[in-house]
């Protein structure tokens, strides 16, 4: 496998940053669009996503021989897909793994501990979860093993938490 030149690659996306100048020009601009996740069980997948995530269905349909559907959710869009015949996809692994780790989200002032609760009355296994001064979180488990973070931040969205001593 050859080795990717991240420096060449990062010069040709961005751009070169001209002398002098105060930011970054950039050849193109990005807007996020959709998390494609595989699903050994497509219609299950989309249940659990509904009830538990709020999310709503947008498109259903066949592709490739796999259903496939596009749910809106916490304003990005999660396509979850079935199995494809001949496919024999990988099971999924633990954490932290390389590639994607987990989706995040953030849920409003106040909601992280009424979440919490639902999620624990439905039956779904929490694995991490943590209260620090400028942010609250957890992490659980969804559809095979997709690790799913819900955040409620004691900062205005977009501030920055000051900075922490290492001694505290």
């Amino acid at each position: 496998m050859r080795s990717i030149q991240f420096g060449d690659v990062r010069k040709k996306i961005l751009g070169e940053l001209s002398p002098g100048a105060p930011e970054r020009r950039t050849a193109m601009k990005l807007t996020y669009e959709h998390a494609h996740i595989l699903h050994s069980d497509h219609d299950e997948a989309v249940r659990f996503y509904r009830e538990i995530l709020g999310a709503r269905v947008v498109d259903t349909r066949e592709r490739k021989g796999a259903p496939q559907t596009k749910l809106m959710v916490g304003g990005g869009m999660l396509i979850v897909r079935g199995v494809r015949p001949g496919e024999e996809p990988t099971p999924p692994g633990r954490t932290p793994r390389m590639g994607v780790d987990h989706i995040g989200f953030y849920v409003e002032k106040g909601e992280l501990d009424a979440a919490r609760g639902i999620l624990i009355e439905c039956g779904v296994p929490i694995i991490e979860e943590d209260d620090m001064p400028h942010l609250k979180y957890l992490y659980f488990q969804g559809p095979d093993g997709v690790v799913i973070e819900l955040m409620e931040t004691k900062a205005p969205l977009g501030v920055s938490p000051p900075e922490q001593d290492e001694e505290s």
